[in-house]
């Protein structure tokens, strides 16, 4: 008997984790290294340098994302508060949704978009950061952060 409250109690807390986060809500790390991934060989391909990944552009790209999905639209977050809170001279945001993977999402929707493009092949840019998140209709919410400190 002894056994069985334990075995119940973690039960009930993997049930209790996955209401509170639904599978579709969180972020997927292979989508978001596909978009990293083809921006940087976007920028190879045009003779400028790879940017690397940081984690608090990270964090503030992914609940961006989750704010576009859940209200279902497309909009840009202030980016001072990325600035300050990542201690950046500048800062650029792309915003996507609808691609079915990383690597369409800079391609097919990004490069086609002036500023979008824009903001990829800036000279200035030295880090980035994706977040995607997948909405209960199975829809990608994407955004990306470029920087420099």
């Amino acid at each position: 008997m002894p056994h069985r409250i334990p075995m119940l109690l973690t039960l009930a807390l993997m049930a209790l984790s996955s209401i509170a986060t639904p599978v579709h809500a969180r972020p997927s790390a292979a989508f978001e290294r596909q978009t990293v991934a083809a921006v940087n060989d976007v920028r190879a391909d045009h003779g400028l340098k790879v940017l690397r990944r940081t984690d608090c552009l990270s964090r503030f790209a992914h609940a961006h994302a989750r704010r576009m999905a859940q209200r279902q639209a497309l909009f840009h977050q202030d980016l001072t508060a990325v600035a300050r809170a990542c201690r950046l001279r500048r800062a650029a945001e792309n915003v996507a949704a609808g691609y079915h993977n990383g690597q369409t999402t800079v391609r097919s929707g990004w490069m086609e978009s002036e500023g979008h493009r824009a903001n990829i092949l800036t000279r200035a840019h030295r880090l980035t950061a994706a977040g995607s998140v997948r909405d209960a209709h199975g829809t990608w919410w994407t955004v990306q952060i470029l920087a420099r400190r």
